[in-house]
């Protein structure tokens, strides 16, 4: 349950942004939900939602200090956007979206009085990124833009307020700020999408957004790791694997606002190709924003088993599920599963086989067939893949959320 607690304009006197420097221009009752929620990475855009001529505030969160200069409120498919409230002593939190992208607009239309919202959805099971458009519901937006009552936008005119670098912004009607927004260096990039007909799986160290360091690719069915060399001229990625292939690529983004050189940083996905011998395949690869650790201690937040045993589990649950197979299903489940979209729990296998069909629609299992169990991102004791399709704990599958194909795909 998303918290209601109001942030008072007299519980903090200045605001240290990730740089260390002093904000003074920061609304007191921004920088109280700020310090709160122990923010290092983010930025503020100031804009009259509601129309009373008083701004309410984003936040476009990335990590706090807690997450060991990880990007800890991210996952696969964005980061956290908290819409903040103006109240007579300061601001309530009112929605908190969760994997939202930006570039973030407020557009031209209204609901309840609100103005609509439009973030980017793309990664995480979605590799050709779409915007989103969020409407007011007379309580908050909607927390997953990647899934129904959120819609894919068509053409509608608004202005954007966050922009693609978290810095660059243009404001509705009031002030936009600045606050410990991403700065260059050594990045862990995850991305995932396919090879032809194979799903697949990446992971690339990079510098600066614009140079190749190191990497390794692997197929979701078989997730060996392996090795990448080459590096970046431009806008073009030139790799090669281990295994012999060679990967031409460039980088793409579904973002109206981008500008070129488009680079790690403003993509959405790499496209291109693959050969081996003789062979050449179509690539698709979406930005993830996974990061994170690697190797062993990847899921320590979640479980005391070897990665290799972890994973082997989350494969057997999305098998069992596209197969069919009720048992392989069940038997990678931690009981009682949450389903998502007001289903309620699933607490034994034996009602699990009487909602099967219910649970394991053919839309869910779309998502499923894009599912990588491999290097799979970890927030607050949880692994997921697909953009949060499932989650797991030490135990196995231990939620779904159940996507709406007819509203949002």
């Amino acid at each position: 349950m998303k918290r209601l607690a109001v942030y008072s304009a007299a519980t903090i006197v200045g605001l240290i942004t990730a740089a260390g420097m002093a904000a003074p221009t920061a609304p007191s009752g921004v920088a109280a939900f700020i310090r709160d929620h122990k923010l290092t990475r983010y930025t503020v855009a100031l804009a009259d939602l509601d129309g009373d001529k008083k701004p309410e505030a984003l936040i476009y969160a990335m990590a706090t200090s807690e997450g060991g200069g990880q990007a800890d409120l991210c996952g696969s498919g964005g980061c956290d956007l908290y819409v903040l409230a103006m109240t007579p002593t300061g601001y309530r939190e009112i929605t908190d979206i969760s994997v939202a992208r930006p570039p973030v607009r407020v557009l031209a239309t209204t609901t309840h009085g609100w103005r609509d919202l439009g973030v980017m959805v793309a990664a995480g099971g979605i590799v050709r990124g779409y915007e989103a458009r969020l409407r007011y519901d007379g309580h908050g937006y909607p927390v997953n833009p990647t899934v129904s009552p959120a819609v894919r936008l068509q053409a509608i005119a608004g202005k954007q307020i966050i922009g693609e670098d978290t810095g660059q912004m243009t404001d509705t009607s009031s002030t936009a700020i600045k606050h410990g927004a991403a700065v260059p260096g050594v990045e862990e990039e995850g991305l995932d999408g396919s090879i032809g007909p194979y799903g697949v799986g990446a992971h690339m160290t990079v510098r600066n957004h614009t140079e190749f360091v190191a990497g390794h690719y692997f197929y979701a069915r078989n997730p060996i790791d392996i090795g990448l060399t080459g590096g970046m001229d431009g806008d073009h990625l030139v790799l090669h694997g281990d295994d012999g292939s060679t990967f031409n690529l460039h980088f793409e983004t579904v973002s109206p606002a981008s500008k070129p050189p488009l680079t790690f940083y403003n993509s959405t996905s790499l496209v291109g190709t693959w050969t081996k011998g003789t062979t050449t395949l179509q690539v698709t690869l979406g930005m993830n924003l996974i990061g994170g650790p690697q190797g062993a201690s990847r899921y320590e937040d979640v479980t005391k088993e070897s990665a290799n045993v972890f994973e082997a589990r989350a494969r057997h649950f999305i098998d069992g599920a596209l197969s069919g197979n009720k048992t392989e299903a069940a038997s990678a489940t931690s009981f009682p599963l949450n389903i998502g979209s007001r289903r309620g729990l699933v607490r034994t296998r034996q009602e699990l086989f009487r909602r099967w069909d219910e649970i394991f629609t053919p839309c869910l299992l779309s998502r499923l067939k894009l599912a990588v169990p491999h290097e799979m991102f970890v927030h607050d004791g949880l692994a997921m893949v697909s953009n949060g399709t499932v989650w797991f704990d030490a135990k196995g599958a231990t939620s779904i959320d159940t996507p709406n194909c007819k509203r949002v795909s």
